[in-house]
């Protein structure tokens, strides 16, 4: 037997290669098969061997990154915006495999918050000892929050960072008989081409919102506001959302998680801020975890117990402007107006959504304006003059058609046609989505009854053929029938009827025979567009409002 090893034949035999391994040469004339005997095993290994020295490095682990150093969890905490007291729990961890003795704990920073352990330094962590100290932050301190503290171990320094800032509520009700306002701020970039066609492009994810209401306070509460505002009014405040206030329809005790409140048609939000408000002093503010149609779950239990009909106010953080007026109209009450600018994103409680009848691929605004006052309604040309001052003026009409422009009030009455109304306004995005404006007016009187399957309308005689000539927002119209049906279409040709009568071709036959008596009106449309980026809503109470906006047309 041979131990396997790298060999070669010879004349004389197996020879073994040169290596460090022990061989066996079988004896002359042995035959294979014999059993060497046990003196014939020899080491012919190479008596010197090469070496050379070389440096080592040793490989780091996860054991060097997790142990043999002081652990803190977390090592940096964000507050937020401080609207109630708060407690955190810290976790120090001793990863040494040998006692550590913590000296001291340098605060720094830390008014109004407090750090509390289960023993004060200096203390001795037992080795892979961890340990749990209560961080306290209260409401009274400054209002920007950035504290530190050391812990100092013999090799190890690490420091636990707290940031937020504390937030004052702005409880004051607001003084229904001025209203309370609501501005909502879009940006679009409008490019315009010499035809008038335009290109809208939005700039703003959300619209900025703003707040405008009156305060009427009399004696202690005047000073209290004065002193909110002297200490304050650079700063933000929590601002209830007084239209969208809503009673507690049942107590709730302090320690519970659940408020039962209807939430639909608000400014309730996850992630949100709510107020429980008694009166200017005593209030609770709270953060929504999660809600429902009639519930709010909050992330932290609540601190004191509420009788059912207490108001619960979704608020916003928001800033009063840099100059604030009061005007005292006696020893003991003031008047003043705020107006705030929120301070945070704020995405709107409805869906951006349009009436959802669409005529020629855009939709159409189905809501009539409220007649209380006259409506406005304007023509605007693109006129460009040249003057060199020294001649006449050369005078150019840029589209050759006039753009209309009208003015609408809408009175919105109850919390659900409100809701619908703010949904419209998202859809227009400010000036960037058009839509189709019937002018709510008389503008045609049918003469004869339409048949089922007829394409054109006569109507009482206007010189259509001769002046209106199809011009932008005199070439679309809307039939409004007695029982509120409504048909849209397109005027196509004009020609001379009967003496005192016209004949309109349109694209599209009524589909149903249509007598004169059938008609309440026939309005043009125009298609346009909000003529500004803001739009403010007047609530006169918690569930009634109004809306002034302005449209302009736009060239299709």
């Amino acid at each position: 037997m041979i131990i396997p090893s790298p060999v070669h034949r010879t004349s004389a035999g197996f020879t073994p290669a040169l290596d460090n391994r022990v061989q066996w040469r079988m004896p002359p004339g042995g035959a294979a098969g014999t059993t060497p005997p046990a003196a014939a095993a020899s080491d012919e290994a190479p008596v010197d061997v090469a070496s050379r020295a070389a440096a080592g490095v040793r490989q780091g682990s996860f054991f060097d990154d997790w142990y043999n150093r002081i652990h803190l969890a977390p090592t940096a905490l964000d507050v937020g915006n401080l609207v109630s007291a708060q407690t955190h729990q810290i976790e120090v961890w001793n990863a040494y495999r040998t006692s550590q003795q913590l000296a001291a704990i340098a605060a720094q920073g830390n008014d109004g918050l407090t750090l509390t352990g289960p023993a004060a330094p200096p203390t001795t962590y037992a080795p892979l000892e961890a340990r749990t100290y209560t961080l306290s932050v209260d409401q009274d301190g400054p209002p920007v929050i950035d504290a530190s503290w050391t812990f100092d171990f013999p090799s190890d320094d690490p420091v636990l960072v707290v940031i937020g800032r504390r937030v004052v509520v702005l409880a004051f009700r607001p003084n229904w008989r001025a209203g309370w306002r609501e501005r909502l701020e879009w940006l679009t970039d409008v490019l315009e081409a010499w035809d008038g066609t335009e290109q809208r492009i939005s700039l703003r994810e959300y619209p900025r919102r703003r707040f405008e209401y009156e305060i009427l306070a009399r004696g202690q509460a005047a000073t209290w506001l004065d002193a909110l505002l002297v200490a304050w009014q650079a700063r933000i405040y929590a601002t209830p959302v007084w239209p969208d206030a809503r009673l507690l329809t049942a107590d709730v005790l302090a320690g519970t998680t659940t408020l039962s409140v209807d939430t639909t048609d608000t400014d309730f939000h996850p992630a949100g801020l709510a107020l429980l408000v008694k009166d200017y002093q005593t209030h609770e503010s709270v953060e929504i975890a999660s809600m429902t149609a009639g519930s709010i779950t909050l992330k932290r239990p609540l601190e004191n117990t509420w009788p059912a009909g207490t108001k619960v106010v979704p608020a916003r953080l928001a800033r009063v402007g840099e100059v604030q007026t009061m005007r005292r109209i006696v020893d003991d009450a003031v008047v003043t107006r705020l107006a705030l600018a929120v301070d945070e994103d704020t995405v709107p409680a409805e869906t951006a959504a349009d009436s959802g009848t669409v005529y020629q691929g855009v939709p159409v605004l189905e809501r009539p304006p409220n007649w209380s006052e006259p409506l406005e309604q304007g023509m605007v040309r693109a006129i460009v003059a040249l003057d060199y001052r020294t001649g006449r003026v050369a005078v150019d009409d840029r589209t050759g058609q006039p753009l209309t422009m009208r003015k609408f009030e809408w009175l919105l009455g109850d919390r659900t046609d409100l809701g619908v109304f703010r949904a419209w306004l998202l859809a227009r995005a400010g000036r960037l989505n058009a839509t189709w404006v019937p002018s709510w007016s008389a503008d045609l009187e049918l003469a004869q009854d339409v048949s089922a399957g007829a394409t054109s309308l006569v109507v009482r005689d206007i010189n259509y053929r001769n002046y209106y000539q199809f011009a932008r927002g005199r070439q679309d119209i809307a039939i409004e029938l007695n029982d509120g049906t409504v048909f849209y279409r397109r005027i196509v040709a004009a020609a001379a009827g009967s003496p005192g009568e016209e004949v309109l071709s349109i694209d599209a036959s009524l589909g149903q025979a249509v007598g004169v008596a059938d008609v309440r009106r026939i309005m043009w449309m125009s298609l346009m567009r909000l003529e500004s980026d803001a739009a403010e809503l007047l609530y006169e109470s918690d569930s009634i409002a109004r809306c002034v906006l302005t449209l302009r047309g736009v060239v299709q």
